[in-house]
């Protein structure tokens, strides 16, 4: 399993958000962090990417932690 490769593979039968937390304001993450989040789903249900971005059937996004919030670095359809 690997943290940085988040894999949604069941059906969205209703929208579903993926936020970014820590237990503590005291644990952050890392400046230059970064997730690439796919969606194999199927369904017609978006998945939000917290707030950055929205996922459809067969789509992934790369987010990365600028030290101050997370954004969008890049996003396409899987082959």
């Amino acid at each position: 399993i690997d943290p940085e490769q988040i894999l949604y593979s069941g059906k969205l039968t209703a929208e579903r958000t993926v936020s970014f937390s820590s237990p503590s304001p005291l644990i952050q993450p890392l400046p230059g962090a970064k997730f690439r989040i796919s969606r194999l789903a199927t369904g017609d249900a978006l998945l939000k990417i917290q707030g950055i971005a929205s996922l459809t059937a067969n789509e992934w996004c790369e987010v990365i932690y600028t030290g101050d919030k997370f954004c969008l670095v890049a996003k396409g359809t899987l082959q």
